[in-house]
């Protein structure tokens, strides 16, 4: 587990939990079993492997702007640039995009959001120029563009 001022915790075990509308604790037991718990709102990422032993990295994201109780877990897909993406699986429902930058913050369900993140990108002269199909312009290449975006536009 990464913390926000940098430090990295490393843990044999952790624990997530979170009380009714309150912000979640991270409980950490070391590999001497030493425990230590943090608040969601000191962690940045925590790093896991799944059953299957595949490695993982999740980030604690709001789902709500500036709201430290809507702290959730949510895997990394794009983490750098001015635009960040990462899938969300609130439910038994596949992985939703969640989308964060300074004029978008949300999940992309639907058309009608994925129309109002467009609106947001095509801002930027040379992400309209490049994606000027519709054809080019599908959700299912939502990392594309923001990738592109992210590389190309202020």
């Amino acid at each position: 587990m990464i913390l926000k001022n940098k430090d990295t915790i490393y843990g044999k075990k952790i624990r997530l939990s979170r009380g009714f509308n309150k912000i979640g604790n991270i409980k950490v037991v070391k590999a001497n079993g030493e425990k230590l718990t943090y608040g969601y709102d000191e962690a940045y990422q925590v790093h896991r492997y799944r059953k299957n032993g595949s490695f993982y990295v999740e980030e604690l994201v709001m789902l709500t702007p500036d709201n430290p109780i809507s702290y959730t877990l949510m895997d990394i897909i794009i983490n750098t640039g001015k635009v960040k993406l990462y899938h969300h699986n609130p439910t038994r429902m596949p992985n939703i995009p969640f989308v964060v930058s300074d004029s978008f913050h949300g999940y992309v369900r639907n058309q009608s959001d994925f129309t109002r993140l467009l609106n947001e990108l095509d801002k930027c002269d040379a992400f309209r120029e490049k994606f000027s199909e519709k054809v080019q312009r599908s959700r299912m290449n939502l990392s594309d563009l923001l990738a592109f975006y992210n590389a190309n536009c202020e």
